[in-house]
């Protein structure tokens, strides 16, 4: 979680992420962290992570490791390879967008079901 947002703020504050995909990511993550705070100081409970989640990380890698390549101008040389860094990119974030909605909305979902469950006791 920290990465990510760490590597999201530093690409948005230089101009090189979209606002919206920063805010994607920071609200998802604050999501995640406080649900899974509360689950455990004051419902005694671990929380697993959900599929939704492990697929969103799995594209944030992909898309938030793409943005550097093409901004350090490595593969100014390769136009072929920085097309598809390009498409991953782009493509990748429109992606990661929808991954980040639906990951957020689906772990709201499964805190708040675990929330209602009583608290077991031995």
């Amino acid at each position: 979680k920290l990465l990510a947002i760490t590597v999201s703020a530093v690409l948005y504050f230089n101009k090189r992420l979209p606002f919206y995909f920063f805010s994607l990511i920071l609200t998802r993550d604050l999501i995640i962290s406080l649900g899974a705070m509360y689950a455990i100081n004051i419902k005694g409970k671990i929380l697993l992570p959900i599929f939704a989640g492990k697929l969103t990380t799995a594209s944030l890698g992909i898309v938030l490791s793409s943005y550097p390549l093409l901004y350090s101008g490595i593969l100014r040389e390769n136009q072929f390879i920085t097309n598809i860094i390009e498409a991953i990119r782009y493509y990748g974030t429109i992606l990661s967008s929808l991954f980040l909605f639906l990951s957020g909305i689906l772990y709201i979902g499964h805190y708040y079901k675990s929330f209602l469950e009583k608290k077991k006791t031995n």
